[in-house]
C-alpha cells in the first residue's frame, strides 16, 4: 500500500488549548467541520469524520507540546 506524509495549517481565532479540545471531542469536531464526527480522545483511539468518509486511529497526543498537537493514522 502506498503512503503519503502531509501536514495541514490553519489559523483560527481560538487559543490552541480550546481548539485541542474541540477537536477531541464529538461536538467540536462535527462544529468545526460542519459533519458528523465521532472521537474516542485516547491514543489508538477511533474516530471518523465527515459522516464517515474519514477514519483512522490516534497515533500520539501532545496536549502541553508548544501547540497542542495529534498524530493520526488514516
Amino acid at each position: 500500500m502506498t503512503t503519503y506524509n502531509f501536514e495541514v495549517s490553519r489559523e483560527l481565532p481560538a487559543d490552541p488549548a480550546t481548539i485541542y479540545r474541540a477537536w477531541r471531542s464529538n461536538e467540536g469536531h462535527s462544529a468545526m467541520t460542519g459533519a458528523m464526527a465521532s472521537v474516542d480522545p485516547v491514543v489508538r483511539g477511533a474516530f471518523t469524520a465527515w459522516d464517515g468518509y474519514i477514519e483512522g486511529r490516534t497515533s500520539d497526543l501532545e496536549p502541553d507540546h508548544d501547540g497542542p498537537e495529534a498524530a493520526v493514522e488514516y
